[in-house]
């Protein structure tokens, strides 16, 4: 059985889909370390090249300040 750190070094995707269910609770509870949480993901796209993801977190970005900014 892996560490997490070693997951993470060893299978992006595993990474990947880590990320992606934190990022979706942190949308939910619109989180305040939603801007922590994109640092990671982008340190994470440009360390293993995966530009797919970008358009994904820009999506989400958007939705989360669009939720975020209607009071």
């Amino acid at each position: 059985v892996h560490s997490l750190k070693e997951n993470l070094t060893l299978r992006p995707d595993f990474w990947s889909k880590h990320m992606w269910i934190g990022l979706k609770k942190c949308l939910r509870r619109q989180n305040v370390y939603w801007e922590s949480h994109v640092k990671n993901i982008c340190d994470f796209i440009v360390r293993f090249r995966r530009i797919d993801m970008l358009n994904r977190v820009n999506e989400l970005w958007l939705q989360f300040k669009c939720s975020t900014d209607v009071r």
